[in-house]
């Protein structure tokens, strides 16, 4: 299929969201890394250190719960934009999985890849 006026905004579109996603996914991955590291290694440990700093202090645990709500927030979201885009039951609890393990890179590859919108009435939706 040969590039059209209609199609190639669109891929380009994509290819700088696919270039952003990288770009901003980089510093998240690299502190994990170092959480990792801090952690000896274990991701175990490491979440049993970071409950127990949370436990002492409640600056950390109120940035958690925030963090839980908000990955909380953007599930249901992904799981009502998959449906209004007509993904099927598995398709979105898979991408609410990636959501709950990667946290924004999962959301991020959501954005990227998702299908477009379903229109009412169009035969092509059907």
């Amino acid at each position: 299929m040969e590039p059209t006026e209609t199609t190639a905004p669109r891929d380009r579109e994509n290819t700088l969201l696919v270039v952003a996603i990288a770009l901003v996914s980089l510093p998240a991955i690299f502190l994990g890394w170092v959480w990792i590291v801090r952690a000896g290694g274990d991701p175990v440990q490491g979440l049993v250190a970071s409950a127990l700093h949370a436990r002492n202090d409640p600056l950390v645990l109120a940035v958690a719960v925030d963090f839980l709500l908000l990955i909380a927030t953007i599930a249901v979201w992904i799981w009502r934009d998959g449906r209004a885009r007509g993904l099927g039951r598995g398709a979105r609890g898979a991408w609410v999985l990636a959501l709950a393990c990667l946290g924004a890179l999962g959301l991020w590859m959501y954005l990227a890849v998702r299908p477009p919108r379903r229109r009412e009435g169009c035969a092509s939706s059907e």
